[in-house]
């Protein structure tokens, strides 16, 4: 009986269990400060709270950032535009031009 208990034990702590290794010191003194004073010494509620974080904190930089380049060649093509167009052109339907108030055929 005490045997089956000790094994079901162990089972019970390899299914919980993680063991992280590589951590820097400094990094590891952090994380278990963090641990202790935000979350009373609890790990896994300590790191279910950074991966939470990292992920809101991925989510927004894809949304602010994500498409920065889409976003800067529109700039560019508005100023190009702005910069070669200097003179004001309407083309109407009938296929006239208006040029600054002028009219161009």
């Amino acid at each position: 009986m005490e045997r089956e208990a000790i094994e079901k034990f162990k089972d019970d702590v390899k299914k919980n269990y993680l063991v992280i290794s590589r951590v820097p010191p400094q990094i590891r003194q952090e994380f278990i400060e963090f641990s202790n004073i935000d979350f009373c010494g609890d790990y896994g509620m300590a790191l279910k709270n950074i991966w939470d974080q990292f992920k809101e904190y991925q989510f927004m930089k894809q949304t602010i950032f994500g498409d920065i380049n889409i976003k800067l060649d529109n700039i560019k093509s508005l100023i190009e535009n702005k910069e070669t167009s200097k003179e004001k052109k309407v083309k109407l339907m009938s296929g006239k031009e208006l040029v600054k108030g002028g009219l161009n055929e």
